[in-house]
């Protein structure tokens, strides 16, 4: 074969048969390339490390180690949360995903030329997930099921169910407005405490903080705020309000004024939230009231009382949140002519809604009481229902939800923080010890009742358990006890710690009460609350007075909440919820001063 011969030699043909051999292998290796970098793409997993470059107030992640019941933890990872069928198994309870987003990395993808990302998902840690050192973690997204490192959780701080002679106070801050003698209502409405030790409290004029000693305004009266519909309106009056146990997530219910037609004919009110760390505002549910007295109201329809938070009517008061990330209120509906009166006259909404609501005041009659819970995701469902002599009660107005009181008093409840405790508080002006009503969510009933007895001041049956040694301090009967209230004191003086001790401050000390058995100690403070020992402001707790001090009485104390280490926050000089007609009696001169019990 000459050179000019266009055949190709057998070398290259030999060469030619060897490519065309190898090409379905050829084909074949890419096949399972492109099906390896789909598994890759497809396949979740949970990061060890990782930059949020401040997201959630997170600049360096670290995978959680140790949680404490309560506590909000932060997953990063290939998650698909918005995909159908993902979920994140924490022990023996799915996680509810309270905050999500998505981070693009610093990196592009090879195969598809776009920037890569990963999910950021936040929870709170609940107490049916699990507690011990190794609780699982589970991610089942895109059909895979992936376990993450365990990790370690722990309940809150709990008591030892005896006087801890080791707890002192300390005095964090004080306040005292301006207009502090012509101060439209209790200088603190609500209050309540972040994980850590941030106190928030409310009264008509806006929602302030307590930090590093100072207290400064969050939200006031006058504010233009523009929420997540890009809605505009100014605050009028605070109603309510919560922080969540991270401290994220301010919830707050107040009236507001909005620039539109024939508001003026309104009581507009508004449920929101406010991300804490963008001071962003969301509206979760904006009703209206008729404020006028001639308005052939009666009829009106409330309904529905449970379903999409949006899509009812309410006025929030009383907020409490838990762990599990639901928030708790009193459900207030008060139609504008309910066709009932008393010996003041008939019940119209501008009478005494509005009045009432712009006193810090919760209206006590004339009104429909729902105690509701908020979910995590948005809906809505009466729990119980509170009817006095003067609330409209025939249909429409039928509330629903288990009856956890019927007396001439502002409805109050506390929740536990684990959300196993309801509790309904029972008062009658005739009566001083208190009732209580320990309510079943789950089954829908009155699980345990604590009434005050049929004769006054006598007290009920909790028995007593001193740990006293001193005959000056000491309790000298210990055969009986009573949780008492008072006119002034329905709500704030009590409080639930995370081991579902009900706290309650009488007269001068601090009282621990254990529902189930009917058993009483003293926490803080002297047994016999021997007050010419018991005079100090702060420092060692059983000599700290905690209760009334001065002919005003206006130093009662007011619970705020306890943080994630058992720290107890109370404050005093902010008066407490009036009763009916009686008058606001805060300390003008002093203002409210912040206190922390604690180890």
């Amino acid at each position: 074969m000459t050179s000019s011969d266009p055949r190709p030699s057998p070398r290259v043909l030999y060469g030619i048969l060897l490519a065309m051999l190898s090409l379905p292998l050829i084909f074949s290796s890419c096949r399972k390339v492109d099906a390896h970098d789909d598994m890759i793409q497809n396949y979740p997993f949970l990061a060890t490390t990782g930059g949020l470059s401040g997201l959630y107030n997170i600049h360096e992640y670290a995978y959680p180690q140790i949680l404490l019941v309560g506590d909000t933890c932060t997953l990063i990872g290939k998650m698909f949360l918005d995909r159908p069928g993902t979920s994140i198994q924490v022990g023996q309870a799915n996680a509810v995903i309270i905050a999500k987003a998505k981070v693009w990395a610093a990196f592009t993808n090879s195969r598809t030329g776009l920037p890569d990302s990963f999910d950021v998902a936040r929870f709170i840690i609940t107490r049916d997930m699990g507690v011990g050192p190794r609780i699982s973690v589970t991610l089942n997204a895109n059909g895979y099921s992936i376990q993450g490192e365990p990790i370690a959780i722990r309940l809150l701080p709990a008591g030892n169910h005896q006087t801890d002679t080791s707890l002192v106070v300390d005095k964090l801050a004080s306040w005292l407005p301006a207009n502090a003698a012509t101060f439209p209502g209790a200088f603190v409405n609500n209050s309540s405490v972040s994980g850590d030790g941030v106190i928030y409290f409310d009264n008509p004029t806006g929602i302030y903080q307590v930090k590093n000693s100072s207290v400064s305004p969050i939200i006031s009266a006058g504010d233009n705020i523009k929420d997540q519909n890009n809605s505009n309106f100014a605050i009028d009056v605070i109603i309510s309000s919560v922080i969540s146990p991270d401290g994220n997530t301010l919830t707050f219910s107040a009236t507001v004024k909005e620039n539109i037609p024939r508001t003026d004919t309104l009581f507009i009110t508004r449920l929101c939230q406010m991300n804490m760390i963008t001071r962003s505002v969301t509206t979760l549910n904006r009703s209206s009231f008729l404020n006028s007295p001639n308005s052939p109201a009666y009829n009106e329809d409330p309904s529905p009382y449970n379903g999409k938070v949006g899509q009812i009517k309410l006025t929030a008061s009383r907020l409490q949140t838990d762990v599990n990330g639901n928030i708790w209120f009193i459900n207030i509906y008060f139609p504008a002519n309910t066709g009932a009166s008393d010996f003041n006259g008939p019940y119209i909404a501008s009478q005494y809604f509005y009045p009432f609501i712009a006193q810090g005041q919760q209206p006590f009659s004339g009104c429909l009481f729902n105690l509701c819970q908020l979910t995590a995701d948005g809906k809505v469902q009466s729990i119980g229902r509170y009817v006095q002599a003067y609330d409209p009660t025939s249909s429409p107005y039928a509330t629903p939800g288990i009856l956890y009181d019927d007396d001439l008093n502002p409805p109050v409840f506390l929740v536990s923080k684990d959300a196993s405790m309801l509790l309904g508080f029972k008062y009658n002006v005739n009566f001083f010890p208190a009732g209580i009503y320990q309510m079943d969510v789950a089954g829908e009933e009155i699980a345990n009742t604590i009434l005050p007895p049929s004769t006054p001041w006598k007290p009920t049956a909790f028995s007593f358990k001193s740990y006293d040694t001193s005959a000056l301090t000491r309790k000298p009967n210990t055969n009986s006890f009573s949780i008492r209230s008072s006119a002034n004191s329905v709500f704030n003086r009590f409080l639930i710690l995370p081991d579902n001790e009900l706290l309650f401050c009488d007269i001068n000390s601090i009282f621990s009460y254990d529902l189930q058995h009917l058993s009483a100690y003293c926490y803080a403070g002297t047994e016999n609350q021997n007050t010419s020992l018991q005079n100090q402001e702060t420092g060692k707790a059983k000599w700290v007075n905690f209760g009334d001090i001065g002919p005003l009485k206006n130093n009662a104390l007011i619970f705020c909440g306890v943080d994630r280490q058992g720290a107890i926050y109370y404050c005093k000089g902010g008066s407490t919820e009036p009763f009916l007609y009686t008058t606001v009696v805060n300390d003008i001169t002093n203002g409210v001063r912040f206190y922390k019990l604690h180890h």
